[in-house]
């Protein structure tokens, strides 16, 4: 018996986390963001700074429309 043809569709979806800053970050020394927290070395040798979302993205999406939608064949 033949295999039965399958098709995979893909949504892809952007989410975006940001954070409002009264600090340029062009004046840190190093900065990073993981695990959706914003990360600031200000000075050399210096402790990091968290901060978190003002806007998080898990929040701020709900999904309704995906930047892309994609069909192709399963095998």
């Amino acid at each position: 018996m033949p295999k039965k043809q399958q098709w995979l569709v893909k949504a892809t979806y952007q989410e975006a986390s940001e954070w409002v800053l009264d600090r340029d970050l062009d004046d840190a020394h190093y900065w990073y963001v993981k695990y959706d927290r914003l990360e600031v070395q200000w000075d050399e040798g210096g402790s990091f700074e968290t901060y978190y979302p003002d806007y998080p993205a898990s929040q701020n999406f709900d999904f309704k429309r995906p930047e892309d939608v994609s069909v192709e064949d399963y095998d």
